[in-house]
């Protein structure tokens, strides 16, 4: 903590001091205290159960309410941790109270599917906004907007999809949105969830104040017995990589979508779709989908991965698979050899060729790609990759395996 005297100076230019100063008393404690030091206790069964830093003085029930005494099993936490869960209790009440109830165990959320899928959304350029703000009154009234905006948004998204029960809503913060879901209705929620934060959040703040606020995204897909820190951690860093993306072109939210692990034969290494991906781009999974607004500019009808991912799945499944081996060549020149070969084979059978179709849809998304993350300059050390036709192509096959679409 810090205090600066604020006399003489507008409400910006007072935040902007305190907020240096208290950057300097933090770079402070963490050169003289470079590394954690654990509570003092007797022995390790002493500590905390939860975070091992502290001494475990409380008793915490883990589990629902609506469990039996059975059900439940008892540990011992620290002070702090009894009060962030006491914390996260009371906020996570405060957001089922519009019929939204979370699962009560991953089994509920997966129904009998094999993998989860973590959302993890967060706004962008929310400090510059916030920064802004030359009044305290109207710095609260926007944090309010904020964060009743995205509760009002996740509500509204997981009972639209029928998903009240089926998910996982961790409480993180005032402006992210974090979801446990079923791998299979990640596409969807997500395209929702732009939909809805844009009504929520964006339209009210551009009315209030003129500024936008966009919210990017990370996905990560793994399997259910992945440790759930992991997958947070991978959700995480996507999402990171997807803010870096949309800080480069300036006016459009960006989503990375990875796999942690070889959840299917055809999950890529590395980004899903071979790097981070415009909203706009991200249309067509669901009922209504081509309605989604994303507060930045919008591709030509049909140059959608929903589209892309359609006309896949229109492929006989043994030419999909075929086309995930001649995907799996190391030469992007072999690569497009045995794709076009694959092609004009079909041609010649006479057979349905949706591969034409989705090979031209894969090569306009790319393009547009790249001509987006073109347009400005990288922050220093950013590691931003368009994503080549190939890694479109390999992406959509996944998004095939994972049922983003019906058809």
């Amino acid at each position: 903590a810090v205090v600066v005297d604020g006399s003489g100076l507008s409400f910006t230019a007072a935040r902007s001091r305190v907020s240096e100063a208290l950057r300097q008393r933090k770079n402070q404690r963490w050169l003289k205290h470079s590394s954690a030091v654990l509570a003092a206790v007797d022995d390790n069964r002493s500590l905390c159960e939860s975070c091992g830093a502290e001494a475990g003085q409380h008793s915490d029930r883990l589990g629902d309410e609506r469990e039996t005494e059975n059900d439940r099993t008892e540990e011992k936490i620290g002070d702090h941790c009894k009060r962030r869960r006491e914390v996260g209790r009371k906020a996570r009440k405060e957001l089922t109270r519009g019929d939204l109830e979370p699962a009560l165990s991953l089994n509920e959320v997966l129904g009998g599917e094999r993998l989860l899928a973590a959302v993890y959304l967060d706004a962008d350029r929310a400090g510059e906004v916030f920064a802004s703000i030359d009044s305290a009154d109207d710095l609260a009234r926007v944090a309010s907007t904020v964060q009743e905006g995205t509760q009002q948004a996740l509500t509204s998204a997981i009972n639209t999809l029928g998903l009240a029960k089926r998910v996982v809503i961790p409480v993180l913060g005032g402006d992210d949105v974090f979801v446990l879901c079923a791998a299979s209705r990640a596409a969807e929620l997500l395209e929702l969830l732009w939909s809805e934060l844009h009504d929520q959040v964006t339209t009210k703040l551009q009315r209030r104040l003129g500024a936008t606020v966009t919210f990017s995204a990370g996905v990560a897909i793994a399997e259910r017995f992945l440790p759930l820190r992991l997958l947070h951690d991978h959700a995480h860093a996507a999402l990171r990589e997807a803010k870096e993306a949309t800080y480069v072109t300036g006016d459009e939210p960006h989503v990375v979508v990875r796999t942690v692990g070889k959840v299917r034969r055809s999950a890529p290494e590395g980004p899903v779709f071979g790097g981070p991906l415009p909203s706009g781009l991200w249309r067509g999974w669901g009922a209504g989908a081509t309605d989604s607004r994303s507060g930045g500019p919008q591709p030509a009808p049909g140059r959608t991965l929903g589209e892309l991912v359609r006309q896949l799945a229109a492929m006989n499944p043994s030419q999909r698979s075929g086309l995930l081996d001649d995907l799996a060549q190391e030469s992007a020149g072999v690569r497009e050899l045995y794709v076009d070969y694959r092609r004009a084979k079909l041609d010649e059978e006479g057979s349905v060729n949706a591969l034409a179709g989705a090979l031209e849809t894969a090569r306009q998304l790319a393009d547009h790609v790249a001509r987006r993350l073109g347009r400005g300059s990288p922050r220093p050390n950013a590691r931003i990759t368009s994503p080549d036709v190939w890694s479109v192509l390999h992406g959509g096959i996944l998004a095939c395996d994972l049922r983003w679409t019906n058809d």
